[in-house]
């Protein structure tokens, strides 16, 4: 048994990976959406009911965007932000804000809207976590996250003691999702899956979780991927 990877689209499993290679312990975790890459087209997707489980606790905050963020936006590298989210835009034309236009639960959204082409336009809310994880093999996390799209391509990050100034990480997983296909890359393993459709909410969940005996991990997976809902 070792630690597994697994990936849930609109609640079926469309990728697993087993016995990942992570370093032992870790003293964040960083959660981004949006568009964190050097694309030139433009972009526009909503995100929703943000939780990210450890143990089936959640220990993200204000993952329906209800709350307004604080302050304006960050310059690069970004800050540390705990306890809401943070915000980061290279130009004035990306628009990184929560909005009641499209929701999937309660009053507002988050919309990352890159509204015009070039290398410098990317933005992306980013929420970080502060926790050691003292046994990786006793690792129990997941992400969830609604996903509306609107156009181009965005993605969804977990990051591992992101090292905000030299752009590095001791660990990443990525869920990006374009017209043509959503790619996954988890701890240097990758998938090319569909793309998902745009125009309607779409459930991602992502974990990372010790390989259960078989008889705890039907239970588990019988039980809709978490241990609790809360």
């Amino acid at each position: 048994m070792g630690l597994v990877g697994r990936i849930a689209l609109d609640g079926s499993v469309v990728a697993t990976y087993p016995d990942l290679a992570l370093p032992e312990s870790f003293d964040w975790v960083s959660v981004i959406a949006g568009k964190g890459e050097s694309i030139s087209s433009i972009s526009d997707t909503y995100y929703d009911q943000f939780h990210l489980y450890l143990s089936g606790v959640n220990i993200l905050a204000n993952g329906g965007f209800e709350d307004a963020e604080p302050g304006g936006f960050s310059s690069y590298p970004p800050p540390i932000v705990t306890g809401n989210w943070g915000r980061y835009r290279q130009a004035g034309t990306t628009d990184v804000s929560r909005s009641s236009t499209i929701v999937s639960s309660g009053t507002y959204s988050g919309r990352v809207n890159v509204a015009a082409p070039g290398s410098s336009v990317n933005g992306y809310f980013f929420q970080d976590v502060s926790h050691t994880f003292i046994d990786v093999d006793t690792l129990d996390l997941e992400l969830d996250v609604m996903i509306w799209r609107v156009s181009g391509e965005q993605s969804i990050y977990l990051l591992f003691d992101w090292d905000r100034s030299l752009g590095l990480s001791a660990g990443t997983c990525r869920v990006n999702f374009t017209p043509t296909g959503t790619y996954v890359s988890m701890f240097g393993e990758s998938d090319t899956l569909a793309a998902i459709s745009t125009g309607s909410w779409h459930h991602l969940q992502i974990f990372l979780e010790f390989n259960l005996p078989p008889n705890l991990e039907a239970e588990r997976w019988a039980t809709g991927f978490s241990w609790s809902e809360s």
